[in-house]
């Protein structure tokens, strides 16, 4: 989905979590890609962008699970380190995208 159907989406009353995990299924299913923060519904509703500190992500579920902001120590941490460095390995990413749909699903109430 692009950062525009995302806001669409969320204005209509979409639950951001759900918006989430479509997103890694997409990605998962070679369907979706990621553009960070852009096309996060967690980030696009919840991500403070006048701070740039912990503050930051305060009311987003990953940090209400996590304690952390900017998905540090998700699965997503991996996923974004490994896409970064540009390794071939679709597999491995296949794999940290499923994990990371996985952890979405856990914060599920």
């Amino acid at each position: 989905m692009t950062p525009k159907e995302i806001k669409y989406l969320l204005s209509c009353g979409s639950n951001p979590l759900e918006l989430s995990i479509s997103k890694w299924a997409d990605i998962y299913n070679g369907v979706g890609k990621d553009a960070m923060n852009l096309n996060c519904a967690l980030c696009i509703s919840y991500r403070n962008y006048h701070i740039n500190d912990e503050r930051s992500c305060i009311h987003c579920p990953v940090m209400i699970k996590t304690g952390k902001a900017f998905c540090k120590g998700t699965p997503y941490d991996e996923y974004a380190y490994s896409a970064y460095k540009c390794w071939d390995e679709e597999i491995e990413l296949k794999e940290i995208a499923l994990i990371e749909m996985q952890f979405l699903q856990s914060l599920r109430d």
